[in-house]
């Protein structure tokens, strides 16, 4: 991988996925879909979470159900956050 000046390799976290926008939280997925707004940055991690778990299982009626949740954008109006 090529570097600018001055940098080197970075080692990534979990939390990175969680930015603010605003008094806002989101969260950033693998597949370029931003999660929320949240309320606080605790609310996005515990979210964060919370979806990573729901997606490991191997439902599939769960896994399209949050699927389904994170693509329309209301993953943080739900009660799953």
């Amino acid at each position: 991988m090529i570097y600018r000046k001055g940098e080197g390799e970075r080692t990534w976290y979990r939390t990175d996925r969680c930015f603010r926008v605003g008094e806002d939280w989101y969260i950033a997925t693998r597949e370029g879909k931003d999660i929320g707004p949240f309320k606080s940055r605790v609310t996005a991690e515990r979210s964060a979470e919370r979806l990573i778990a729901i997606l490991r299982e191997d439902r599939k009626d769960v896994d399209n159900y949050t699927r389904k949740l994170v693509l329309e954008g209301i993953w943080a109006d739900t009660n799953f956050a």
